[in-house]
């Protein structure tokens, strides 16, 4: 072990030959470095990084505080003893390239927390401060490993064309939260990048805004695609969802549960593949469509006020009352009536069959009918109510001169 005590000062400075380049001045790779002085200590790398100067395991037994002062890399594990302190210099990156911290005993004053290799979490983590954010760099991976883990900042995901990377969550166990805003990207230049696969179960709670974007000269891609995992929003103020890649096969949803007061707003099209479920909260749009794959649920009803919705699934259940100009695209056998105050559409291919329900609309009719059979309005029982308080119009695709009703 190395002890630096006495509110001593641990600094890592190059060599002073000239020309000699950047060089792992201090390397420990097995040494432990415990910082336990009654002052503050501050530590300084002159050459950071994961092949030249770093710590393999640091224990910090601070309680008046310890400051990195520049980039440093952890490279098995940091530790926080009871009531201590790690403070962090602005602009600057602790870099984690083997395990998480363990921060639950002491302060984690830390703004910038970077993952730079692949870590399975071993433990619960809770980074509970605001200023806590997470960066898990392109290319690397932190894979949740059916733990607990909350973070009070933002987090920021970047993948690549390699699979696999990012932010992993394929055990049902897997719990995250993250209470600040959540942005999920991919590298310049990375047009194979893919989440597909990285969300296959588990629970993930976002409170604060939820931005999916990508980088450039990448096309279309599955940056954030939750096969699996269920996606809940429960923030306490109002939450903002962003897709620029959003579709079935893209960046989307599968199971999506709001439960926040203050309500959620789609500023993008987006998709939830699977059900979507209203347990708190308004839903709001201000562009574009949701497109939801089965159910959406809403007990209260009346707080599904997107500006358009289209159910693409076989057999499909809506609230008792609804806001939004809705289409359908798949096979809709309905499960029930509802009231709908917006415009009603079956699209070419698809059908809403009444199922001896009643169903209102307070704007218009438009069905369009192809050369498949069975597709359009479906009325073929005796308690089949329809109810359209607006214009109706009936037609088919075009080149479809096989279409029948």
């Amino acid at each position: 072990n190395l002890s630096v005590a006495a509110g001593g000062r641990m600094e890592v400075n190059s060599h002073t030959v000239s020309n000699s380049g950047t060089r792992p001045i201090f390397t420990s790779t097995g040494t432990k470095v415990i910082l336990d002085g009654p002052g503050i200590q501050n530590v300084s790398f002159s050459d950071p990084g994961p092949g030249f100067s770093r710590i393999h395991d640091l224990d910090i037994e601070n309680a008046t505080g310890v400051t990195f002062n520049t980039d440093a890399y952890i490279t098995r594990q940091l530790t926080l003893g009871a009531n201590a302190v790690l403070n962090q210099g602005a602009g600057e990156h602790l870099f984690f390239t083997a395990r998480m911290p363990v921060v639950a005993a002491g302060t984690y004053n830390v703004v910038n927390t970077r993952v730079l290799g692949t870590i399975t979490m071993t433990a619960d983590l809770v980074m509970p401060l605001t200023l806590n954010d997470l960066i898990i760099e392109p290319n690397q991976k932190l894979i949740v490993g059916g733990r607990n883990f909350t973070l009070g900042g933002d987090l920021l995901v970047t993948i690549t064309d390699n699979v696999g990377d990012g932010l992993i969550m394929t055990d049902p166990s897997d719990n995250v939260t993250i209470e600040g805003d959540a942005t999920f990207s991919h590298s310049n230049n990375n047009d194979q990048a893919t989440s597909v696969g990285n969300f296959t179960d588990g629970l993930l709670k976002f409170r604060g805004q939820f931005t999916q974007t990508n980088g450039t000269n990448s096309g279309t891609r599955p940056i954030f695609a939750s096969t699996g995992t269920r996606v809940v929003f429960d923030g306490t103020n109002n939450q903002n969802i962003h897709f620029s890649d959003s579709g079935p096969s893209f960046s989307r949803f599968q199971n999506l549960d709001i439960d926040n007061s203050a309500g959620v707003t789609f500023t993008t099209s987006a998709v939830a593949s699977g059900t979507l479920t209203i347990l708190n909260g308004t839903v709001t749009s201000t562009t574009g469509t949701v497109t939801i794959g089965d159910d959406l649920v809403d007990a209260v009803g009346g707080r599904w006020q997107a500006l358009n919705t289209t159910f693409s699934g076989a057999s499909v259940s809506l609230p008792a009352t609804l806001t939004t100009n809705t289409t359908f695209t798949g096979v809709g056998l309905l499960e029930n009536g509802f009231d709908l105050t917006g415009d009603l559409s079956v699209a070419a291919s698809g059908n809403m069959a009444v199922n001896s329900h009643t169903v209102s609309a307070s704007g218009d009719l438009g069905v369009t009918i192809s050369d498949a059979v069975g597709d359009g309005l479906i009325m073929t029982n005796a308690s089949d109510e329809v109810i359209i308080h607006g214009n109706a119009t009936f037609t088919h695709a075009s080149n479809n001169d096989q279409a029948t009703s």
